[in-house]
């Protein structure tokens, strides 16, 4: 055992690295959406998630806001292609990485 450097303080530098990058792979399960009711106020929370299936549950969505998802998806920025809410973890990834407009829904993890 090395006294300057004992085996509990650090890993093995063969595994550095490799922790951080599995937690950055980790497909998202859940999403919470906030929206703007007017006059300065926002909505509590609403919880999106993927079921066990792997399906995403839209239940607590606002039926006009799930109803447009379900039939044009959610796109990037940049105008890429839509994805739509039976695509799973896609769907939820693409929610966390849009740009929230102003006056619509923004989201978080």
């Amino acid at each position: 055992m090395n006294e300057k450097n004992p085996s509990w303080v650090s890993a093995p530098a063969d595994n550095q690295g490799q922790e951080e990058e599995s937690v950055e792979r980790e497909s998202v399960k859940e999403v919470w959406m906030t929206m703007d009711m007017g006059g300065g106020k926002a909505s509590a929370p609403i919880r999106i998630w993927l079921t066990p299936t792997g399906e995403v549950d839209l239940s607590l969505v606002p039926e006009k806001t799930r109803l447009n998802w379900e039939r044009f998806g959610v796109r990037d920025s940049r105008g890429g292609t839509a994805v739509k809410p039976d695509e799973g973890a896609a769907f939820l990834e693409m929610l966390i990485s849009v740009e929230s407009a102003t006056y619509g829904p923004w989201f978080s993890r």
